[in-house]
């Protein structure tokens, strides 16, 4: 069980490392750009790849929208009251404890567990987290009036959501893309994963840890809170094989970088959510093993 427990986790940090040397070590590494290629080419490409390989019914991923729903919305009903009671902002601490890293993080492990099947139902978690971060995420940081249609048109921006509503029909009427178009997608998505990994560390040698004991706390919510939530979720649903396993990694997932880039966006204490993010994927890695040991049947 350890070995294969640190077979899973392995990968992850060391391309975390990578990039969190290549940073320390002041060589030039571009992360606007690979992170464009990865959002616009790579995970678009990821997603019907995954749904290429794999043949969930419709049942399972409408079962994965109720318990992604199930999870954001617990989590908001215990942190918003933790939130207000520490008088603290809840545009500044809510989003980061309501969206997870369930990309960067939550994709890796989730395919090191349980491959292109755990991949393919991990890629369901994370697209209803992502309409909900651009919808109501947006509408809690944003300080201006903007309206719900300059909303919708960001999210109808991302080629990753065109790439699900792509993949709907191919779940439904069990389509296969043709051999030329399913490898092209399988050798774009396949760069997705280790240079989200590599920019997660990057991205987490240049933030500052800020107001480091809150944040810590704030962490150990985002992170055991969520694996509490998730635990409970696959009780309520009676969720089990792989599903059970994704369910509980992508609940558990630390605060998502693109919390940082919307604080940041809206001034909204960038550095409070940096340190969150910093804090809870630092706490992420340390607690992986106990993760993925639940986790795995």
């Amino acid at each position: 069980m350890i070995s294969d427990i640190f077979a899973i986790i392995a990968p992850i940090v060391v391309c975390a490392a990578i990039g969190y040397g290549w940073a320390r070590t002041k060589l030039h590494y571009d992360a606007e750009f690979v992170t464009r290629m990865v959002m616009n080419i790579g995970m678009p490409c990821l997603v019907l790849s995954s749904m290429n390989k794999v043949d969930p019914d419709p049942g399972t991923l409408l079962q994965i929208l109720a318990v992604s729903l199930f999870i954001l919305f617990t989590m908001l009903v215990v942190s918003y009251p933790i939130i207000k009671l520490c008088k603290h902002e809840a545009p500044v601490y809510l989003p980061p404890l309501l969206f997870p890293n369930n990309a960067f993080m939550g994709f890796p492990l989730c395919y090191f567990a349980f491959g292109d099947e755990g991949l393919a139902l991990a890629i369901g978690f994370y697209l209803v987290t992502l309409v909900i971060n651009f919808s109501f995420g947006i509408i809690l940081v944003s300080q201006s009036s903007e309206g719900i249609f300059v909303r919708l048109k960001d999210l109808a921006r991302q080629p990753v959501v065109w790439a699900a509503l792509l993949a709907v029909p191919m779940v439904i009427f069990d389509w296969t893309l043709p051999d030329w178009l399913a490898n092209s997608t399988e050798l774009l998505g396949n760069m997705s994963v280790p240079l989200m990994l590599v920019t997660l560390g990057v991205s987490l040698a240049s933030l500052q840890l800020g107001t480091w004991q809150r944040n810590f706390w704030y962490g150990l919510l985002r992170v055991l809170g969520g694996f509490a939530i998730g635990i409970a979720a696959v009780y309520l649903f009676n969720l089990e094989g792989i599903l059970r396993g994704v369910t509980i990694i992508q609940a558990a997932m630390p605060a998502a970088i693109f919390n940082y880039l919307l604080a940041l966006k809206y001034q909204r204490s960038p550095n409070e959510v940096a340190s969150l993010v910093v804090i809870s994927t630092l706490l992420t890695f340390l607690l992986s093993p106990l993760l993925i040991s639940f986790a795995l049947p």
